[in-house]
């Protein structure tokens, strides 16, 4: 039996911490957001789940197509 573990990003926050929210902060060629899921799925976490801002979530979702 297989066991994988689940990541679960929380990002549907104001981003009065860092100024910004997770998705909008850039950190080189991409966003934070980016980064966070890429590090979790390149660990062998699976799945990635995203808690995004109801707004933000068609928008986003075109980011991560395939990912």
């Amino acid at each position: 039996m297989s066991e994988s573990v689940v990541a679960v990003i929380l990002a549907a926050g104001r981003g009065r911490r860092m100024g910004i929210g997770k998705h909008k902060l850039q950190i080189g060629a991409g966003t934070f957001l980016q980064r966070a899921v890429e590090t979790c799925a390149g660990g062998g976490l699976a799945p990635v789940i995203c808690v995004v801002s109801p707004g933000e979530r068609e928008r986003l979702a075109a980011l991560f197509d395939g990912a």
